[in-house]
């Protein structure tokens, strides 16, 4: 009996120092706090947010919150007449519609990841003075166009400026409309001198990283969606004027430097093209035109078919479409 306690004494001895050893801290971890030590380490969490633009939660359904929302376009593929996707082109949103909930929880992980590079930028050293600066005029438009594509769907929204703790997050008020705006066109004038216009000259000739003509252009199309009915229901002129003098600037740009116009070129969607502001960069794939294309066509499954107005918005050579006239049809 005294040799069984014994042995459940010393189980229970073993059991304590376990535990202790098991708690202890990886020395060798890899945390936040102890990432960031190379300009390399800085590049990759930029990459880290750029990598974004492509992932599902921004790029997949986004029909369902453009075009279809917009009566310009009908979804027709197999089940969209029930579910989730009948919701968006009914107008009969619920708070259970995955789609809705998991874009706005995603963009704010991204943004998320933005304000911890911006934490970090001055934690390394850069191999040349203007690098630091490139990094973070391109993180911050990064941010400031994620916020934009939260605004334009949820109107009054969190402005996540910099790192946050949940609790803090949690009494966090909203932003108006015209906060977030004001915001992003505010990021937008500063970070655009900061930017190349291209990169297509610069050591590398990379594609597909923020331009100042991406900069200039988020600014327009945030002023755009501001100056509209929705946002102006007065109608506010100055709104329109400051939304047509940004949009100018752009231009201006392009005249200016030759790139962000129309071109001709030998090459479709050729990634030195002078005609692209900002791009977003994926691998070879057809799955936009099968999802696309009527069912006539092989392989086409005829997801999001025009309307009838959209048709008839568009003429050809300069005469409205007709499906009377054979050069037409």
């Amino acid at each position: 009996m005294r040799i069984s306690h014994l042995f459940i004494l010393l189980a229970a001895s073993a059991m304590l120092t376990a535990c202790d050893f098991l708690d202890e801290y990886n020395p060798n971890s890899v945390t936040v706090g102890n990432y960031y030590t190379s300009e390399e380490d800085i590049v990759a969490s930029l990459n880290g947010v750029y990598t974004s633009l492509t992932q599902s939660y921004v790029a997949d359904n986004y029909h369902y919150f453009t075009d279809v929302r917009a009566n310009a376009t009908v979804v027709t593929s197999s089940g969209a007449n029930s579910g989730i996707p009948y919701q968006f082109y009914n107008y009969t949103l619920t708070e259970e519609n995955v789609y809705v909930y998991n874009r706005y929880s995603q963009l704010y992980k991204i943004i998320s990841r933005a304000n911890t590079l911006f934490a970090h930028l001055g934690d390394v050293s850069y191999a040349t003075p203007s690098a630091r600066d490139t990094y973070e005029a391109e993180a911050r438009f990064l941010r400031a166009f994620f916020h934009f594509e939260l605004v334009k769907r949820y109107n009054n929204i969190p402005l996540l400026k910099q790192t946050c703790t949940p609790e803090e997050v949690n009494e966090m008020a909203p932003s108006s409309f015209d906060e977030v705006v004001a915001y992003i066109v505010e990021e937008c004038n500063a970070i655009a001198p900061e930017l190349p216009v291209t990169y297509s000259e610069l050591p590398g000739g990379e594609t597909g990283r923020i331009t100042r003509g991406a900069a200039l252009a988020l600014k327009s199309r945030a002023l755009l969606y501001a100056a509209s009915k929705l946002h102006n229901p007065t109608n506010d002129p100055e709104r329109w004027h400051k939304a047509a003098k940004a949009a100018q600037e752009v231009i201006e740009l392009a005249e200016e430097t030759g790139c962000y116009g129309i071109v001709k070129e030998n090459a479709v969607n050729n990634l030195t093209s002078k005609e692209l502001i900002l791009e977003r960069r994926m691998g070879d794939s057809n799955s936009f035109e099968k999802l696309n294309f009527p069912i006539g066509y092989e392989g086409g499954k005829s997801g999001t078919t025009p309307t009838q107005n959209l048709v008839d918005a568009f003429e050809i050579d300069g005469e409205a479409f007709d499906w009377n006239n054979p050069s037409h049809v």
